[in-house]
């Protein structure tokens, strides 16, 4: 149990004691444990260290500085299990593991892109947004990571929100393994692919609104169903 300061035997015309003052200097140095109770404002210009805890009325007022050294605060140190609300811009320096609450996302052809699809930030069960008017000659190629590391019923959906220029296209590979299966419903000229492992408007060609859907159906298989305008304007291979 924590000791309490005491101030039995401080009067006035009695004298002073040696545990009179080395009680406080323990108690601020640590070597005992005191219970201490400040019922004003404290400056430290040091550190401050809690080695049994605080009790009592929770702190009402306020703390200035960068905040560096705290670790703890609250028990909401990460990992942090709950709900978080952030009142201003979050910024990341490092990775984030795990997909985002994030359902849509927008990309277009102003620079050619040919990358891993995560490297586009998109992520199963977002829906894609696809302009392909910003170049003539631009492509977006994406390529699925390996199919195993998608769970069973991991979709992703495309669709062309701007017309391509004259030679720019959206494709999508898998990772070569694993293929796709499926056909696309068609106003004319219905498309179906058997085991091709790429899927692709053809260049400069596809219709605002078409929309090309990817799901996991198995470890080897991911299906490829579409509806789109004109099925001659896609290709797989």
């Amino acid at each position: 149990m924590a000791k309490i300061l005491s101030k039995s035997g401080i009067t006035t015309g009695n004298t002073v004691e040696a545990f009179h003052v080395t009680q406080s200097v323990d108690a601020f140095t640590g070597i005992d444990a005191y219970d201490i109770t400040i019922s004003g404002s404290l400056t430290v210009s040091g550190s401050l260290n809690f080695n049994g805890g605080v009790t009592g009325s929770s702190f009402t007022g306020s703390f200035v500085g960068d905040g560096s050294g705290l670790t703890g605060v609250g028990g909401d140190s990460f990992p942090y299990t709950g709900s978080a609300i952030i009142s201003g811009s979050l910024e990341v320096t490092g990775s984030v593991n795990g997909r985002l609450n994030k359902n849509s996302i927008t990309i277009d052809n102003s620079t050619g892109i040919a990358e891993n699809i995560s490297g586009s930030g998109i992520y199963p069960g977002m829906i894609v947004s696809v302009d392909l008017s910003q170049s003539n000659t631009n492509i977006i190629r994406l390529a699925l990571s390996p199919i195993t590391e998608y769970k069973l019923g991991a979709r992703f959906e495309f669709y062309i929100a701007e017309s391509p220029g004259t030679s720019a296209y959206l494709r999508v590979d898998t990772d070569g393994v694993a293929t796709y299966q499926g056909n696309f419903l068609a106003v004319g000229n219905p498309f179906a692919t058997s085991g091709s492992t790429q899927v692709n408007n053809v260049s400069g060609a596809g219709d605002v609104g078409d929309r090309i859907v990817i799901t996991k159906i198995s470890e080897d298989y991911w299906a490829l169903e579409g509806a789109v305008k004109n099925g001659n304007k896609y290709s797989a291979s």
